[in-house]
């Protein structure tokens, strides 16, 4: 998005003489784009001077689709200025942001249909302002992109997403292709509908189970989904059988991040019994991404709950996901595709000392990694690119080895890894070897130490 500032273009452009000025000004494209901050502290006449240039600057995008990013809040601080508060009144202050808002968003609605991309990050008050002007004939017809975001950072004044659910509706958005949702709390009805929902959504909090199972079932087009799932005690899906699949003929990248009722006895088989035949719903045949999430140190999975999904044309794995050693061998023999591994190990922690005391990641891995493609026994050898965050259970001689063993038959290009260890005790019997690899070999090796 631009920025109103004469540092940058295309303020910058108008600036340099009159006929780039004109040049400028009589060029739409370079107006077509808008980051735009209304904070509380403003005075009415500054406020309208924004209203006013966020008008003009649209206006000389003629008639082209428009991207606009606005950021603001009505809500009066403590962390407000001072110089921008000496002499008035609280309830003045409110009253004043307050009025500056309304009339900046009632300015911004004449462009609702030139809209093509749009983000807004506003505290729970101007949401509820944003709705109180929104009429069953309003549209956005050219919309594509839509980013809801909630302005306040406290934990208690996170934005209800039955707010974001009354500004986003299909009926007025019938171009929309993406969505996301982020810092919002809470949700209104676990069995909303989603039927019509557009094909990439990225929701930052953590959802019912029930709602990735509504979106599962009925948006056969859908393409990305990043979502947060709760998984607990309540949920009581009535899934069909095994035999009734959504197939998914169109997704392509799929992120999770699991989080389980930790007052249950076992997180692990309650989070599995509820995952695995949600997974058995879906058929995904195009998939090339899988992230999946789940952050404890509770229990290892003897196998994970995606285990039943079609990985036939994974490129991208990402496990932070408690395996043991076992399953994890055998993940990696099922994506014999992938070319980029996100891996971390979450094996269990020495509640005392926070030392890993049971890892998931050992030397066989590395050794079978290394080993060339055409071997029965090799791991994963169509991979390029690796990042780690590793306890280090192995030793620094089965990186080294699998590491040239890979680079020197030019089947990896990088090599991304943050150690838990002290970095040059770990590092300082094959350093030579890791050198040569960077310095002669061309491997974009970087090394990370966490303090």
């Amino acid at each position: 998005f631009a920025f109103r500032d004469l540092k940058d273009a295309p303020l910058l452009m108008t600036t340099i003489c009159r006929h780039w000025r004109r040049v400028a000004i009589d060029t739409p494209m370079l107006w077509s784009s808008l980051h735009i901050h209304l904070p509380s502290h403003l005075s009415e006449e500054v406020a309208s001077q924004r209203t006013t240039g966020m008008s003009l600057w649209l206006e000389r995008s003629a008639t082209l689709p428009i991207s606009i990013s606005f950021h603001g809040s009505s809500r009066y601080n403590e962390s407000t200025p001072t110089e921008f508060v000496v002499g008035v009144a609280e309830k003045n202050l409110q009253l004043r942001s307050s009025k500056n808002m309304r009339s900046f968003m009632q300015s911004l609605q004449r462009f609702y249909h030139r809209i093509r991309r749009l983000h807004l990050c506003l505290s729970p008050e101007d949401f509820r302002m944003l709705n109180s002007f929104l009429q069953p004939s309003t549209s956005f017809p050219a919309l594509i992109s839509l980013k809801l975001d909630n302005y306040s950072y406290s934990h208690t004044e996170l934005v209800l997403p039955s707010l974001f659910l009354e500004f986003f509706k299909v009926s007025r958005m019938p171009a929309l292709r993406s969505i996301e949702f982020n810092q919002g709390s809470g949700w209104p009805d676990a069995g909303n509908s989603t039927d019509g929902w557009p094909m990439n959504i990225l929701i930052s909090q953590y959802m019912p189970l029930s709602f990735l199972y509504s979106i599962v079932m009925q948006n056969q087009l859908l393409q990305s989904l990043q979502i947060g799932l709760s998984i607990t005690t309540e949920d009581n899906i009535s899934l069909p059988t095994v035999g009734t699949l959504s197939t998914l003929t169109h997704l392509t990248s799929l992120s999770l991040d699991l989080q389980t009722d930790f007052q249950s006895q076992d997180p692990m088989d309650m989070m599995y019994s509820r995952m695995s035949p949600m997974f058995s719903l879906m058929d995904s045949p195009s998939l090339k991404s899988l992230y999946v999430r789940y952050n404890t140190d509770i229990s290892l999975a003897p196998q994970p709950p995606f285990h039943v999904m079609s990985w036939t044309n994974l490129e991208t794995l990402g496990l932070h996901f408690p395996l043991t050693p076992e399953a994890l061998t055998d993940c990696l023999m099922s994506v014999p595709n992938i070319t980029s591994l996100h891996f971390v190990d979450m094996g269990n922690m020495d509640d005392l000392d926070s030392h890993c005391i049971t890892t998931i990641l050992q030397d066989t891995h590395l050794y079978r990694l290394g080993l060339p493609a055409g071997n029965p026994s090799s791991l994963c050898p169509k991979l390029r690119h690796i990042r780690m965050i590793d306890y280090e259970s192995w030793s620094s001689t089965a990186l080294a080895d699998f590491l040239e063993a890979r680079v020197r038959s030019k089947a990896l290009d990088s090599f991304d890894f943050l150690s838990y260890k002290p970095m040059q005790s770990f590092l300082e019997p094959q350093l030579g070897r890791f050198v040569r690899l960077k310095e002669e070999w061309g491997l974009k090796l970087h090394l990370h130490q966490r303090f």
